[in-house]
């Protein structure tokens, strides 16, 4: 329940920031995208190009799915596609077709894994998604059929009738609309792409109200402004791959090389090793140990004096004092190896289920009653003038963190 509570919150405040970011652009951009039309529809076709070459390039099989419907619909849709569903007789608001088609489309996306493009799941997906289009193609040209699925759809079942006056099947189409936000809600925010999803959705609720003012540049603009936070994203989710940990979510050691070229000429690092891990690790498994390692990283994210932490391999960390002596950091270090001791580590039974049981509910599982204590050894050192670089301030904490552990561990050395 905390987790579906934390998604709740971060949805609402990036739909409420999307919201006013988005109503305001379309507000006042418009003048804009007016003006440089060509320029923007050019532009278009390379950002596409740029955001199929990254997805292809990084294996971001869901991004390269959606800008691939994106492409096509622009395409379906655009002067050629559009005069061709005109003389077919079709009166199918191309926005209705794109919100239609988005809605489902990040629905289905949301339960897809990265399984590749260009594999054979990836190609049934690519078939898929033409075959939409293509039975999109046989509705809107099939007159009867055409006609008859809309007196349905445009029925104002949820008491909306002003919706209608904006799009065809509105009403329809907004329950659509919920249904794959709340997918959305329930599967986490975990990456920036889904935030660009969640960015689709809202920029279709916000576009629906300028439909009726601004209809030949609104389709446009919204392609373009989607493409592009398709493409922001995944340059995002690329920079926290290079330079953060996936498991403990901590800078990685790429991060850390860019710290140390910032760094003056005063400040402290520190090595810290957790004691015995290889041991435990083989004892009790590697996802215990995982466990450990994210233990050990949440607690050091709270050192106190402006310590910067970063995971610099295996179950070595570094933490960086800018400004700061090695005595001053020595205290904010035993602080932080002292609140580590103490806190309890619990090794949790294979057998208990994911989810706390109901109070005064008897179960027969083993309860995870193992307890055990997580220690780690820090090693300090400060710049000093013999220092030509930081790596010789790490390489002076490695030997101080060897001291520590030669000492009999759990302790802080410089």
């Amino acid at each position: 329940m905390k987790f579906f509570d934390r998604n709740l919150v971060k949805m609402f405040l990036f739909s409420l920031l999307t919201c006013t970011l988005l109503y305001v652009t379309y507000g006042l951009g418009f003048e804009v995208f007016l003006k440089y039309k060509s320029f923007i529809q050019y532009s278009l076709y390379f950002v596409f190009l740029i955001g199929f070459i990254l997805s292809v390039f990084f294996n971001k099989s869901r991004v390269f799915f959606i800008l691939l419907l994106f492409f096509l619909l622009n395409i379906f849709l655009g002067p050629v596609g559009y005069e061709l569903l005109k003389g077919a007789g079709a009166f199918f608001l191309p926005f209705s077709i794109v919100f239609f088609i988005i809605s489902i489309n990040i629905i289905i996306v949301s339960f897809y894994r990265e399984r590749g493009i260009f594999t054979t799941w990836g190609l049934r997906r690519i078939f898929i998604i033409f075959g939409q289009l293509y039975i999109l193609y046989l509705l809107v040209t099939n007159k009867s059929l055409y006609q008859g699925l809309l007196s349905c759809l445009n029925s104002d079942f949820l008491y909306l009738g002003f919706l209608q006056n904006h799009f065809q099947a509105a009403e329809f189409l907004v329950v659509l609309w919920l249904l794959a936000f709340l997918v959305l809600l329930v599967k986490g925010l975990e990456q920036a792409e889904d935030y660009a999803f969640l960015f689709l959705l809202i920029q279709l609720f916000v576009t629906m109200f300028f439909l009726k003012e601004y209809p030949g540049i609104l389709l446009l603009k919204f392609a373009f402004l989607s493409v592009l936070a398709l493409n922001i994203a995944m340059i995002k989710d690329f920079y926290s791959m290079a330079y953060h940990d996936e498991l403990t979510g901590l800078p990685a050691r790429r991060a850390l090389r860019e710290e140390l070229l910032k760094l003056g000429n005063s400040y402290s690092i520190a090595m810290l090793d957790i004691d015995f891990f290889k041991k435990f690790n083989d004892k009790y498994g590697h996802d215990i140990g995982d466990q450990v390692l994210k233990m050990v990283a949440a607690m050091m994210k709270r050192t106190k004096g402006g310590a910067r932490v970063f995971r610099y391999g295996g179950e070595e960390f570094t933490i960086v004092f800018a400004g700061k002596g090695v005595k001053e950091a020595y205290d904010y270090l035993e602080e932080l190896r002292r609140d580590i001791a103490d806190h309890p580590f619990i090794i949790r039974s294979k057998k208990r289920p994911p989810q706390k049981p109901d109070q005064g509910k008897k179960t027969s599982y083993p309860a995870g009653t193992e307890k055990t204590k997580i220690t780690v050894s820090i090693g300090v050192a400060e710049k000093k003038a013999s220092h030509d670089n930081a790596a010789e301030v790490i390489k002076e904490a490695d030997q101080a963190l060897y001291r520590a552990k030669k000492k009999g561990r759990n302790r802080v050395e410089y």
